[in-house]
């Protein structure tokens, strides 16, 4: 180090001179400090994730010596890199989840190897960037309905590796029965399950840590509590019962049922319907639980009700009681009536007249009877019996037997006799009595009836008002006899005496009731008479048959039901009473179950037969354990066939338990990760199975065929759980087989396969001992190695990643292999030359660097593991690093007089090699240009070889190039660097004014501080040899001035001057250099006086050069004569450049040749200031102001240059704006017009207002652009233009137009809902909001339009197999106006269906040692996919011991393969001596994606070769047979034979039919044919397979078996069917060519030329309008179509087969046609005027016009305008209507 400063010697003089001398000490540094860190320890933080190279920290270390150079390293990791800085970076991704914090060692080193350390603590801050993960969630879970509320369901814990992450849990799909803990994931019930409701609960579990978001899928099903509903004994309950009976007695008990335990098994029953007024109640039986009574609590009245149906419902006590029907019926018996009422008498007695005799009527009694039900006789008597008095026990006269009669008593009785049921049929006689007294009177003789009092008359029911009998009566006098008909009140409207004789009103009903009495009074002279009249009702047939019970209910078991069986017996009853009107006949409705019933009528009888043993396991519901046959019978009157009535019979079939469980999947696959701790929650799956019979339900039982330790299955539910934890890497895989049992021991079974899912527990594992290695820098330090590595786990947690990490990785390159499942190889190589040098690698003491690369395996687990092995490669010195200069640049600075030898300074330079003979190094200064300088080449000493020039000019900068090398290899082993050196500047030269003298004149009214500025420079460059200090010095006194110091600005303080008033002083300016250097000027201060302080002046606009301003008073200035001569000028300011004014006379004019530049328009004043003063522009102001006045010069201008409007089309002779302008000349008038063809438009041309005549068309002329003018009216040649901009506002006159008229698409079956089919879009040239909807749908649509948008999306599921395509229509419509269009959206097939076998086992029999490929049986399996597809297409395979032994083609057939015999199949255990039969499946598979698959058991008998068998004629039986043959008809023979002595004994060889369609039989078993037994239908069925069974009768008995595969052929039974029979469309009027209008398309279910289809056109279309392609049902358009003309079109399509006898379907076709503008408006007549108007009128009108317009609507509507002629707007056409004036 060297210090350089300047010493002196001062002088004692005045002013002080003085010596300066350079002394220059050099201290040579010796390297005794190691560098040290500014902190003893450093901290940072930084995220997780950082790319590389961000910023961590920066640490920072100084050296005490000389050098000052300090080199920082990291050791012992390669996640951070430092630079020369101390900037410590990120040299790789780092993971918080890893590591937290990290403690990293920072060395700082000097040049010479003295280092220090400190530790930086690294924190690593976690960001969110792992997803949480469930520990373990079960995939399926039980829970039983009766589950408490708020039990815990599971703990769905989740973890997230992430620090301080919260999780939010969440759950969907089962809102109803589960909550969850948002913040701790525990699953609680929360709901009432209910497994009849919601049987299974597809949930899913959320959990959320914010950004990420994970599920889990859990299925949960609802286990029954209540298994068991409540079970009437008996489906219906019937009693009959007698009217009569006591108040409380028990009619019927009710057993019912109930196999639960506890409260779920406690039953009671109640009436839930059918009991009238509350006359029944139920109650518990005293003794036997379960039972129930039903006893009457009211009177029965047979006359009110007769019969009553009961509805009875049973239900459990569980908390989700369970339920079981039935139904009482009560029939009512008559079992009393009501005695006769006897009429009562006329008066209280009864007077007998004097004059009677014997044999005369005194009386006549009548008594009605009530009720029909009963067959009754009326007889009446009198008590006591009188020998004068006598009555007519029929009649009811009372007859006189002697000629002289007395006064008497009698009591009177009317009895009548009823057969009442309830007694047996034994007959009940039922009277009533009255008392009469009879007195005898002095009176004329009574009148009398003849022939008799009593009278008869017969009247047919239901018939209108007639006669019915005469009353004869007389009297003694001549005077008639008045009669009176008395009834019974009911009787009162019913008939009526008229003529004396008797008539019905209204027709009368028998049945109601069958005879009337009434009775008659005669009023004669001496008295009355009566008379009884008896009126009998006859029938007629009326009344229909009636059923005894509207529901006949009968139970039974499904074994107990066969063909033939008698059922039921039902009754009817007829209320009509002759033989002939009671006939009856019966029928049974068409229903889905009356095929299976047939009636045996019997009179009022009918027996209901079974045709066909009924089933119980058809039903689905698995809670039902029996199903309801119901069928409905009528019974009419054969002679009057609308009489009739109806009945329900329902058969309620209970289910036998003959059938075995199936699972619902024969092969279930489940999965489990190893290492999973059981748990009493958690569950691999469950294994379901069904049992056809209900009885089942509830009570299957499951178990593991083998036994295991690994799982263990839940006997009732199916439930697969864990027994204890499986290592995937000892098993991987298990295979049980598992069975259902029912309680009858039927066994059902299903393969379960258990896959271990491997869990990523084993870190990969390095098998490398040792990675380290030393080599020479340089081409040595190349190298390459093998690492094996091996991870124990499986699949994609063993596949390995490796990365490399730390700052030395850059050169090594790693490439790896997968040998095997659990090993990979891992080549890793330099790739590029190792440089000890590297400041990055750390160095050991011995100057080795040590390049290290941490390599890691990292594995493919969810959570993956990982491991590292460090490569290290230790690199050796060599000469291979050149000197460096540690800077590229030196810079130092001397003075203008630095000495020779001066030194300058020190270049540095370093060597990074580390051995001594390596570090050599030579200086050398390689240009000086000035020859000023040397260098030292050992120590880099730069010194002066000459002093140092002190001229002006010379160089100040002077630029070196020096270089340093390595002596033992100067050419390569070299460095450059620049040295620049800075000549600094003395003192040498003194400050300059810019005046030598300085004049500032003053105003007398001077009112400021500034007198003027004087102004001095230094040529000295240095800023404390250049900056000037100025000073005021005066000459005789001191006067009032002073001096700002820097800037020299003279102030005063003086005011209130004359212009005799001259001052004068000197000024100083010296700088700050050493020595001080100094000059001087002179000021004078002089002063001026204006005239005024303001002047005004005129000028006109537009005036040029030359023009004088006139002023008043004119400028003038005067001073005190101290200047030489006083100038005048003006400032520059505003005008400055129009105006100038004469130096001497102060005279102002205009100075600009631009007659614009003075514009009143643009400034019509002017403010300047008038200086008087020096050359120089020193002098007192005055202000001068200009006013320009104004010329008519300037056209008007528009407000705008463009005016936008808008209109509405419908507009007519309406002002809808306006334009405006202005003219900044004063009193100037505007004139408007529009320019060129204004259209519908017209302005007015002294307001500018427009206004619109009407005839817009928005969809024409969107916007109208028009040009209008402004003129001055004084200036003509004054004007402005504008434009117009018009916009025509749309109204609703357009339709909405569909890009296409038609739309296609097609969507998978198995599309989702909510999936999006397509999308139509319209046009609406009105922009107008567009509605869609579906138009016209006559089926249940799947699909809806979103109504904005037109996105047509599923809204439920498809099924192909049922409708594959749908046909529909698209409204579109706007507010007013619609469109439509036609969809066809085409389903398109998935592989949703397995192929189904038409039968579950087939039976065959085959002999041994049969020859190869000798058929033995066939099979057949169907697919409901789309036909022909690879969805539908089967491929069949047998699977099973001994499948070897048979192959079977793609049709099905099963043939021999191999030959074999009974002794070799018994030696390889494929079956007994017992049992010769193999069981087979078949497999029927199909080939689609994925593949699904079906199975058939075939069990095959194998024959003895020397056994006496049964052979069929045939191998198999193929025949075909057209559909719809009629039921009976034979169509084949089959038949088997055995051996001769079988013959001859007479063996019989019986045949049975085998297979579950019942479409055929074979009737008679011994002959082998087989008929026709229900209607065969091709499109429902087209194929059947059959086994034929024979069996002799010998002992024991030979069976043998065959296939018969029948074949229906298809006949022309089905027309075509179109998908609508009436279709609208909608196409715009106009010419089209071969235009397709639409495409129609039908459908045959049958097949071959029995479907082929062709269209034609058969009427409503005009000729030549239309065709249609015969094939593809494509319809043309040709010709003109003219809206104006034929609105709508029709169009009856055909399509008809190609059938023997061709069937068709037809379509109507609806063509509305839209109305398109393409009629032109016409005038009525095609010139108007000439017309003549008086001048100076307004507003008269000149003439009417009319056009007219054949389009419609819009289109139709006509509007007027004024195009041309109207020069000047003084025509105004105003539209009326439709017409315009």
């Amino acid at each position: 180090m060297s210090t350089s400063w300047p010493t002196g010697l001062l002088g004692i003089g005045f002013p002080t001179q003085y010596a300066t001398l350079s002394i220059t000490i050099k201290v040579e540094d010796v390297n005794e400090f190691a560098p040290q860190f500014n902190a003893a320890r450093y901290q940072a933080t930084v995220p997780e994730n950082s790319p590389i190279n961000s910023l961590v920290a920066q640490v920072s270390a100084t050296d005490g010596d000389g050098d000052g150079r300090v080199d920082y390293f990291i050791n012992s990791t390669s996640d951070f890199s430092i630079n020369s800085r101390g900037i410590v970076v990120t040299a790789a991704i780092l993971d918080a989840d890893v590591v937290t914090h990290r403690n990293v060692t920072i060395s700082a080193c000097d040049a010479y190897g003295l280092c220090s350390s400190v530790q930086l603590h690294i924190y690593l801050t976690d960001v969110n960037d792992n997803f949480p993960e469930f520990l373990m969630i079960p995939r399926e879970l039980n829970v039983t309905e009766d589950t408490p509320y708020g039990t815990i369901l599971l703990n769905a814990t989740a973890v997230d590796i992430d620090r301080d992450d919260t999780l939010s849990y969440w759950v969907t799909g089962a809102a109803d029965l589960l909550s969850i803990d948002q913040s701790s994931g525990v699953l609680r019930i929360t709901g009432s399950p209910r497994a009849l409701e919601v049987p299974v609960y597809y949930v899913t579990v959320h959990v959320s840590d914010g950004p990420h978001q994970v599920q889990a899928f859990i299925t949960i099903f609802i286990q029954e509590a209540n298994l068991y509903a409540p079970e009437f004994s008996k489906f219906a309950y019937h009693e009959i019962i007698c009217e009569t009976d006591e108040l409380g007695q028990v009619l019927m008990e009710f057993s019912v049922t109930d196999e639960d335990d506890g409260v779920d098994g406690i039953v009671d029953v109640r009436i839930t319907n059918g009991d009238w007024n509350n006359s029944f109640q139920i109650r518990p039986h005293d003794e036997y639980p379960n039972t129930f009574e039903l006893i009457n609590v009211k009177p029965l009245v047979f006359a009110e009700r007769p019969y009553f149906e009961l509805e009875l419902e049973a239900s459990d006590a569980a908390r989700y009681p369970r339920y079981d029907y039935s139904r009482a019926t009560i029939r009512l018996l008559s079992g009393s009536s009501s005695p006769p009422l006897i009429q009562p008498v006329v008066a209280e007695e009864i007077t007998v007249s004097d004059k009677a005799r014997a044999g005369d009527v005194v009386y006549t009694f009548v008594a009605l009877v009530k009720g029909t039900d009963e067959k009754r006789s009326l007889r009446f008597s009198v008590v006591p019996l009188n020998d004068e008095y006598q009555i007519d026990n029929v009649t009811g006269h009372l007859t006189l037997t002697s000629d002289t009669p007395s006064d008497a008593f009698l009591n009177v009785s009317a009895c009548s006799t009823t057969s009442s049921e309830c007694f047996g049929g034994l007959e009940t006689k039922l009277c009533s009595h009255i008392e009469v007294i009879l007195k005898v009177k002095n009176e004329p003789r009574l009148p009398q009836f003849f022939p008799t009092s009593y009278f008869n008359g017969e009247v047919m029911e239901n018939v209108a008002s007639s006669p019915i009998v005469k009353i004869f009566a007389n009297q003694t006098t001549e005077r008639p006899v008045n009669l009176t008909m008395i009834s019974n009140e009911l009787y009162d409207d019913l008939f009526v005496l008229i003529d004396n004789t008797i008539w019905h009103t209204t027709p009368l009903d028998r049945e109601k009731q069958d005879a009337y009495n009434l009775f008659i009074v005669a009023y004669g002279d001496a008295g009355i008479a009566t008379a009884n009249v008896h009126i009998k009702v006859l029938d007629s047939n009326d009344e229909p048959p009636v059923f005894v019970f509207s529901e006949f209910r009968v139970e039974t078991v499904e074994s107990a039901t066969s063909a033939g069986h008698v059922i039921t017996v039902v009754s009817v009853t007829d209320d009509d009473s002759s033989s002939e009107n009671i006939q009856v006949d019966y029928r049974i409705l068409p229903s889905a179950d009356s095929y299976l019933f047939e009636l045996l009528p019997r009179g009022q009888q009918c027996d209901v037969i079974l045709t066909d043993q009924l089933d119980a396991d058809i039903v689905s519901n698995e809670t039902v354990a029996s199903v309801i046959y119901s069928i409905t019978l009528e019974a009419y009157d054969p002679t009057r066939p609308s009489a009739l009535s109806n009945a329900t019979v329902q058969v309620l079939v209970r289910d036998d338990n003959d059938n075995s469980p199936i699972f619902i999947q024969s092969l279930y696959w489940f999965d489990t990760e190893e290492e999973t701790e059981p748990t009493a929650t958690a569950s691999l799956g469950t294994i379901r199975a069904t049992d056809k019979d209900k009885v089942d339900i509830g009570k299957l039982r499951y178990r593991l065929l083998e036994e295991s330790d690994v799982i263990v299955m839940d006997a009732v539910y199916g439930v697969v759980q864990l027994n204890r934890t499986i290592d995937k890497e000892t098993t991987s895989h298990l295979s049980f087989t598992v069975q259902a049992l029912d309680s009858a021991g039927h066994i059902g079974e299903a393969q379960l396969e258990i896959e271990v899912i491997d869990r990523n527990d084993n870190k990969p594992e390095f098998l490398n001992d040792t990675l380290d290695f030393d080599v020479f820098e340089g081409p040595d330090s190349l190298i390459l190695v093998e690492l094996l590595v091996r991870d124990a786990d499986f699949e994609q947690n063993s596949a390995l990643m490796f990365y490399k990490t730390g700052l030395a990785c850059d050169y090594f390159n790693i490439r790896w292999q997968r040998t095997d499942e659990h090993l990979h190889s891992l080549i890793v190589e330099s790739i590029v030359e190792m440089d000890r040098e590297n400041t990055s690698t750390p160095h050991l003491q011995d100057g080795t660097a040590v390049f290290s690369c941490l390599i890691t395996a990292t594995d493919n687990g969810l959570v993956p593991l990982s491991s590292s092995k460090m490569v290290r490669l230790r690199v050796l010195d060599t000469n291979d690093s050149p000197p460096r200069f540690t800077t590229a640049s030196f810079e130092w600075a001397i003075t203008e007089v630095s000495p020779v030898n001066f030194t300058v300074g020190y270049v540095t330079a370093t060597d990074s090699d580390y051995e001594t003979e390596n570090k050599q190094m030579i200086f050398q200064l390689q240009k000086d240009l000035s020859s000023l300088f040397s260098l030292d080449p050992l120590s880099g000493e730069l010194y002066l070889t000459r002093q140092v020039a002190s001229s002006a000019n010379d160089i100040r900068l002077h630029i070196l190039q020096i270089v340093v090398f390595d002596p033992s290899n100067p050419n390569e082993l070299k460095d450059d660097a620049e040295v620049k050196v800075h000549i600094l500047d003395s003192n040498n030269h003194a400050p300059v004014f810019s005046q030598l003298r300085y004049t500032f004149p003053l105003s007398t009214n001077f009112d400021s501080n500034t007198v003027g500025q004087v102004f001095a420079r230094d040529n000295d460059t240095e800023p404390w040899n250049a900056e000037i200090f100025y000073s005021l010095q005066f000459f005789t006194e001191e006067l009032p001035f002073s001096i700002d110091n820097a800037t020299g600005v003279i102030s005063t303080t003086l005011r209130e001057l004359t212009i005799s008033n001259t001052f004068l002083f000197g000024v100083v300016a010296h700088d700050k250099g050493i020595p001080r250097k100094m000059n001087r000027a002179i000021v004078e201060v002089v002063v001026i006086a204006f005239s005024s302080s303001s002047y005004t002046g005129t000028i006109e606009e537009r005036s040029v050069f030359n023009h004088t301003v006139k002023i008043q008073p004119p400028i003038y200035a005067a001073d005190s004569n101290a200047l030489p001569s006083l100038l005048y000028t003006l400032e520059p300011q505003d005008g400055f450049g129009i105006f100038a004014i004469q130096e001497s006379s102060a005279a102002v004019y205009v100075k600009t040749d631009n007659d614009l530049e003075l514009d009143y328009e643009k400034t019509h004043v002017y403010y300047l200031q008038v200086v008087a003063g020096d050359l120089l522009g020193w002098g007192v102001k005055a202000s001068l102001t200009i006013h320009v006045t104004d010329v008519n010069d300037n056209p008007p201008v528009f407000s705008q240059t463009s005016y936008n409007f808008t209109v509405s089309e419908g507009s007519r002779n309406m002002v809808f704006g306006r334009v405006t302008s202005s003219d900044v000349d004063t009193d100037a008038q505007t004139l408007y017009r529009l320019i060129g063809d204004s259209g519908p438009f017209l302005m007015d041309a002294d307001t500018g207002v427009l206004r619109v005549t009407g005839g817009l068309d928005v969809e024409t002329y969107p916007v109208h652009h028009l040009d209008v003018e402004a003129r001055d009216r004084d200036n003509p040649d004054f004007y402005d233009t504008a434009s117009i901009t018009i916009i025509v506002e749309d109204i609703n006159d357009n339709s909405p137009a569909f890009s296409q008229e038609n739309y296609f698409w097609t969507v998978p079956e198995d599309a989702p809902v909510n999936s999006v089919i397509g999308i139509v879009s319209v046009g609406d040239l009105d922009n107008d909001t567009v509605v869609f909807s579906v138009a016209n749908v006559s089926q249940d649509l799947p699909f809806t339009v979103h109504r904005l948008t037109g996105e047509i999306t599923l809204g439920q599921l498809l099924d192909r197999e049922r409708i594959s395509h749908y046909r529909f229509m698209i409204k579109a419509e706007d507010s007013t106006l619609s469109n439509h269009t036609q969809v066809l959206v085409i389903v398109t097939d998935v592989n949703d269906n397995p192929p189904s076998f038409t039968e579950k086992r087939y039976l065959a029999s085959v002999m041994e040692r049969s020859p190869i490929s000798a058929i033995v049986m066939a099979v057949f399996a169907t697919d409901m996919d789309e036909p022909d597809t690879n969805n539908s297409r089967v491929a069949y395979s047998l699977n099973g011991t001994g499948n070897e032994l048979f192959n079977i083609t793609d049709e099905g057939l099963v043939k021999v393969a191999e030959e074999f015999t009974i002794f070799r199949l018994i030696q390889l255990g494929m079956m007994t001596a017992e049992n010769a039969t193999l069981s087979l499946y078949a497999v029927a598979k199909d080939f689609g994606q994925p593949a699904l698959s079906s199975t058939a058991l075939i069990q095959i008998k194998i024959h003895s070769s020397d056994a006496d068998l049964l052979v069929f004629e045939q191998p198999l039986y193929q025949i075909e047979v057209k559909e719809h043959e009629p039921i009976g008809t034979k169509v084949a023979t089959v038949s088997a034979s055995g051996s001769d002595s079988d013959r001859a004994v007479g063996v019989v060889i019986l045949y049975k039919l085998i297979g579950s369609n019942p479409s055929f039989s074979i009737a008679d078993s011994q002959t082998g044919d087989i008929y026709i037994e229900a209607v065969l239908d091709r499109e429902l069925e087209a194929f059947f397979l059959y086994t034929v069974e024979a069996m002799d009768n010998a002992s024991p008995p030979k069976t043998a078996y065959v296939t018969v595969m029948i074949s229906l052929l298809d006949i022309n039974d089905h027309s075509p069917e179109f998908d609508n029979n009436r279709l609208e469309l909608f196409r715009a009027e106009g010419t089209y060519n071969s235009t397709m209008l639409t495409q129609v398309q039908a459908q045959d279910a049958d097949i071959g030329v029995n479907a082929e289809i062709t269209y034609s056109i058969i009427g409503g279309s005009r000729e030549g309008m239309f065709n249609i392609d015969p094939v593809s049902g494509v319809i043309y358009m040709h010709g003109d179509f003219d809206y104006e003309s034929e609105r709508q079109m029709h169009l009856t399509i055909e399509a008809i087969d190609n059938g023997s006898v061709r069937r068709t379907d037809t379509l109507n076709l609806f063509l509305y046609l839209t109305d398109e503008n393409d009629n032109f408006p016409v005038f009525e007549s095609a010139r108007y005027g000439p017309y003549k108007i008086k001048e100076n009128v307004h507003e008269v009108q000149v003439t009417q016009i009319s056009a007219i317009d054949d389009d419609s609507g819009n289109n139709g509507e006509v509007h007027y305008a004024l195009l041309e002629g109207d020069l000047f707007g003084d025509f105004l056409l105003v539209e009326d209507n439709s017409t315009g004036v």
